[in-house]
């Protein structure tokens, strides 16, 4: 090998990454550097670090082919292979040019063909590695430039060689060390060649070119050069010194030239290696696209078939497991069918077989007993049936008759109405029994506990829930109380009843019976009412008391009722609301229905106020909450429920809504039968709820005759035992009615007692003042404070305040005078309330405006031919003639509309019974539920000539077309009649005579005074109108004043009002002011009420004035509980 050898800078880093892949075997490596120690002049110091650069960056890298390595020293850590080189002797800077140039290497370094060759066996020491002769091939080939097959070839021979050298070594070592330090033996040169195909290595330098051809014209080139230095030198020996000298200057300049045209060779070759490198990246890259895109393209039409395969085979598995149910379906219904052809064959033999024996024993139908001649046990049975399905027990016979006639065509011989209703007492006694059973067969019952009123009555219904979750009514009852204390005696009550309708046993037996009902009765059901809340405690402690401190009792509540009273909070809510926005804009709220608000909750225009409603009904909802759920909220209920607990009232109901339904069918059944006794009613929903016939009809006939005979035994026991229950309850009744008159009578006397003590303070300072000089004159602050509360208490003026100092309680009274309330006369009349039927603002504003145009369109109210003439001669003359008829009758507060029931002798008077008004639809009247009947003078009678029609398809809705003329009238009426109070306010009347008074005559000359007793007949004079029209009347004294000279008279003629017939119940307009000139009649059963106001007294002169008029001729003021007294003439 010459001693200059040309190297590229990829070949010394493919040499040095053969020397990096030694990493694998450490110590080989350091060997393989001594050996070459000699060669590359290294020391030692350079010597440690390369083999410190082996040991501590190589490492790092994984062992792969050198291509590989060579990508990455060259991308990730060029500058240190740069550096490890630059120890060898290689430039830097010539490692990092772009464009790679030749490299003058010292003769002492020598790389020849060989060296490359056995470092390439040392990098491939693996033995798999040294059958992989083709991956070597690739190698050396993109080492040297050659092709792969030429490659391979010389790859073979030298492995061949080194076979020949193992054996050569293992007889010879002397002559294999010599050959290794031999560059190269022309006696090897058989042995290195394999084949003359192949281009020759040894003594060659090793360039790196890109292809074969380029490689041989290099040689070429390189050879011609040789022959021409030959020809040269032989030139020379013949040639002059001269010619000598020209031919060296020729040979260097053909030196130079040889070596210009390797550089330019080498450039160009470069920029063929790049330009086939772009080529081949960008082929391989359109390739790669290609082959990308197919794959997808593949990849998609593999997913498209796999999908489609997919969903064949599931409608294929879809279709089959189809098939295969219709099959099993068909099969089936085939079966099915036959069995129902043979089902019917069956059928009708037995039809036919019926057929028979009903044709047989038609004539065979036996309603009563053969030994005693009672109804049968069927007939009864009967009976219940048709009391349970609501059949009214005066219509049983009927339908038992029609039903045996329709049927078997014969007349049997059925029970009478009275012997229908003993049955029925017989149905009451086997619910009962069912009830009990029912009882002794459950351990986990709940009780339903519920109340309401109807009627004035208070009801009390209670209910059973089973362990099986069926419910069973135990019935209703009537309390005289709604509270805890007669709820648990009821209850207590219809137990030991249950154990009654047992009479054949002990008393022990009994008590046992009671333990084991209430030992079964471990809840309760109950709203969250106190009333029943205090029901379940007691009942609780009942239990506890009777079954031991052990027992527990569960108190659950209903969950509907709480949700009841969100909707109530939210709807009084919505109500306050609707009032605010009443209130700021004068608008109210719509109904969803109406169209405009169909799809208004979708709009914009609703956010600010659904916000406001929703602020105000949940703070009415967190009130609900905060006083019903009191148990549940922080700090009042912890800790979990036990196992046995939570089993136990898993199947206990949730609400009280059974108490709800019950009380539906109360409802529905008073509806229906008006007449029918609360026993009856709660005979019939027990055997309806609890379905008792369906419980008889499943004993066996033995059981069944027992359960027949106990119940016909028990039936009229019960019955009486009932009864003298009812009487118990009224009789608590009246006396909580006769408590509360009681109580009534007592704060009414101590109110008058009151006024008594005013009214004595106010005369005792000489009066009421009228004027600003007598409140002047009051130089007492108590004195002012009286007439203050005087005028409010007395006369019922309320926006009136006591309290204050002597200079303001005087201010505060000048005021009140100065504003005109107080009217000219004597006496200042308690203001009147009054309201009409049609009104729904204010009365008084109302019926102002009414008086006022009807004085401007009609006629004219102050002047003396107003139409109070007209009526008035109407009102005389009106006379009562027949049944039937339609009157409106003149009251203070209102009048009302009634229809005639009978007539009086005289035709005067006559019996009418009063409609009232609805509350939903104004205008419109209807009877109340209880009879609203009077007796009514026919003077008190303005109007009468009107019709009154039906305004709803079932006649429970009535209205009057004339009604706006009847509200004229009466507002005429009304108006003349205040008139004549302010009139008649200012004269007194004459003294009556004591003896004329007394006898009823009528008016006299007399200057004594009379004094009236209870009982007295008396003659009463009213002028009515401008023109002092006198209207007189009969009445007697019910009632006397605290001093004795005014008198509560009642006359006869006057109509009764009538909230205060005993029957009716009160009217809405029961808390207007007393009718002044409609005396009221006494009332047999209507307690008497006390007075409620002192007369009003006369405010005396001052002492240093004039003398005042007796005391005798002042008049007497109206009471607030009575009309005007008068003296009797």
């Amino acid at each position: 090998m010459p001693p200059a050898v040309a190297c590229t800078n990829r070949l010394l880093l493919q040499l040095w990454l053969l020397k990096e892949d030694s990493k694998s075997s450490y110590p080989e490596a350091c060997k393989w550097l001594s050996r070459l120690h000699s060669d590359l002049h290294l020391d030692d110091v350079q010597l440690k670090n390369a083999i410190d650069c082996i040991k501590g960056k190589f490492l790092k890298f994984p062992r792969d082919s050198v291509s590989s390595h060579c990508f990455l020293l060259e991308e990730y850590d060029p500058s240190f292979v740069c550096d490890a080189l630059q120890k060898i002797g290689v430039n830097r800077d010539v490692l990092l040019a772009s464009n790679p140039s030749v490299i003058e290497i010292p003769s002492s370094y020598i790389v020849d063909n060989e060296l490359v060759l056995t470092l390439e066996t040392f990098k491939n020491r693996n033995t798999s590695y040294l059958n992989k002769t083709t991956f070597m091939g690739e190698w050396l080939a993109r080492l040297t430039g050659m092709t792969q097959e030429a490659a391979t070839k010389q790859l073979k021979s030298t492995l061949k060689k080194h076979q020949q050298l193992a054996k050569a070594k293992h007889r010879n070592p002397e002559a294999f060390s010599s050959f290794l330090k031999l560059s190269f033996s022309p006696e090897l040169e058989p042995i290195t060649h394999a084949s003359s195909q192949s281009s020759t290595l040894h003594n060659t330098p090793i360039t790196v070119t890109n292809s074969h051809t380029q490689t041989e014209n290099n040689h070429n080139k390189v050879t011609k050069c040789s022959h021409t230095q030959t020809n040269s030198t032989r030139s020379i020996s013949s040639c002059t010194q001269t010619e000598e000298t020209q031919e060296r200057k020729k040979i260097k300049f053909l030196k130079d030239k040889v070596k210009s045209l390797e550089a330019e060779n080498l450039n160009l070759t470069a920029e063929v290696e790049s330009l086939q490198r772009e080529r081949l990246y960008e082929k391989n890259r359109s390739i790669k696209k290609e082959l990308d895109s197919i794959t997808r393209k593949a990849e998609d039409h593999q997913k498209l078939y796999q999908k489609v395969e997919t969903h064949l085979n599931d409608r294929i598995s879809e279709l089959t497991t189809s098939k295969r149910n219709l099959e099993k379906l068909n099969s089936k219904q085939r079966k099915n069918i036959q069995r129902l052809k043979t089902s019917l064959d069956e059928k009708d033999e037995q039809i036919s077989t019926l057929l028979k024996d009903i044709d047989e024993t038609r004539g065979n139908v036996e309603t009563r007993t053969a030994t005693r001649r009672s109804f049968s046990d069927e007939l009864r049975m009967t009976v219940m049936a048709l009391q349970a399905s609501g059949v009214a027990s005066s219509k049983i016979p009927t339908v038992i008759d029609i039903v045996s006639k329709t049927l078997f065509e014969q007349t049997l011989d059925i029970p009478h109405r009275t012997t229908a209703n003993r049955i029925i007492e017989e149905s009451n006694a086997m619910a009962k029994l069912h009830i009990s059973e029912c009882l002794r067969d459950n351990t986990n019952v709940t009780l339903h506990t519920d109340g309401t009123s109807r009627q004035k009555k208070k009801y009390v219904g209670q209910q059973l829930t089973l362990d099986d979750g069926r419910v069973i009514s135990l019935g209703f009852r009537v309390v005289a109380t709604e509270d805890a204390e007669t709820l648990i005696d009821s209850t207590v009550e219809f137990l030991e009843e249950l154990t009654d309708i047992y009479d054949d046993i002990t008393d022990a037996e009994r008590d046992r019976l009671f333990l084991e009902y209430l030992q079964a009765i471990n809840s309760t059901m109950s709203d969250r009412a106190s009333v029943m809340k205090s029901f379940c405690q007691k009942f609780g402690d009942l239990r506890s008391l009777v079954l031991g401190e052990d027992v527990r009792t569960n108190f659950l509540f209903c969950n509907a009722h709480f949700m009841l009273g969100l909707s109530s909070a939210c709807e009084q809510a919505v109500k306050g609301f609707e009032e605010d926005l009443i209130r700021e804009s004068g608008e109210a709220l719509g109904r969803d229905k109406d169209a405009m608000f169909r799809n208004w909750f979708n709009g914009k225009l609703h956010g600010e106020i659904v916000g406001r409603v929703l602020k105000a009904c949940l703070t009415k909802i967190l009130e609900v909450g905060r006083r019903q759920l009191t148990e549940f909220l922080d700090g009042q209920f912890s800790g979990d429920l036990d196992s046995e607990l939570v089993k136990e009232l898993q199947s206990r109901p949730k609400t009280n809504l059974v108490g709800e339904h019950a009380f539906g069918d109360l409802d529905h059944d008073m509806n229906v039968k008006r007449n029918c006794s609360l026993f009856n009613r709660s005979t019939t929903h027990m055997l309806k709820r609890n379905n008792t016939i369906g419980w008889l009809q499943d004993k066996d006939e033995e059981e069944r005759k027992k359960l027949m005979n106990k119940s016909r035994q028990l039936g009229k026991k019960l019955r009486l035992k009932y009864k003298k229950q009812e009487e118990v309850v009224r009789l608590k009744i009246r006396e909580k009615l006769i408590e509360i008159e009681r109580k009534k009578h007592e704060k009414e006397m101590k109110k008058v007692k009151e006024k008594q003590q005013i009214v004595n303070m106010v005369m005792n300072d000489g009066g009421v003042c009228k004027t600003r000089k007598d409140v002047e004159k009051l130089k007492n602050a108590n004195s002012l404070k009286a007439q203050l509360r005087y005028h409010k208490i007395i006369l019922g003026i309320k926006d009136i305040q006591i309290g204050g100092t002597k200079e303001q309680l005087q201010q505060r009274l000048v005021v009140f005078l100065e504003e005109g309330r107080i009217v000219k006369g004597d006496i200042l009349l308690p203001p009147t309330k009054r309201r009409r039927l049609n009104s729904e603002s204010d009365p008084e504003f109302e019926l102002q405006d009414e008086i006022e145009s009807v004085s401007e369109n009609e006629t004219d109210v102050n002047s003396d031919d107003d139409g109070s003439e007209e009526v008035n001669k109407g009102v005389d003359s009106f006379e009562f003639t027949v049944q039937g008829m339609w009157v409106a009758v003149f009251y203070d507060d209102a009048f009302y509309i009634g229809q005639v029931l009978d007539v009086g002798e005289d035709k005067k008077k006559a019996v009418v019974k009063f409609m009232e008004e609805t509350k939903s639809q104004p205008g419109h009247f209807k009877w109340p539920r209880s009879d609203d009947i009077a007796e009514v003078c026919s003077q008190f009678v303005f109007r009468w000539d009107f019709d009154v029609e039906a305004a709803s398809s079932n006649c429970r809705i009535w209205k009057i077309p004339a009604l706006a003329s009847l509200e004229r009238a009466y507002a005429r009426l009304r108006h003349s009649r205040n008139q004549f109070n302010q009139d008649t306010a200012e004269q007194v009347l004459p003294e009556p005579e004591p003896e004329q008074a007394q006898s009823g005559n009528k008016p006299g000359s007399g200057t004594s005074r009379y004094s009236p007793k209870v009982g007295d007949c008396l003659e009463l004079r009213f002028s009515i109108g401008k023109k002092r029209e006198d209207l007189f009347c009969s009445g007697f004294v019910r009632r006397i004043d605290f001093w004795g000279d005014c008198a509560t008279a009642a006359s006869h003629p006057a109509p009764a009002p009538p909230r205060e017939s005993a029957s009716a119940p009160p009217r809405e307009s029961a808390s207007a002011p007393p009718r002044e000139s409609a005396p009221v009649p006494p009332r047999e059963s209507a307690p008497v009420p006390p007075m409620e106001s002192a007369p009003h007294p006369v405010r005396a002169p001052p002492r240093e004035s004039a003398p005042a008029p007796p005391r005798e001729s002042a008049p007497v003021p109206p009471m607030e509980s009575a009309p005007h007294p008068v003296h009797a003439p």
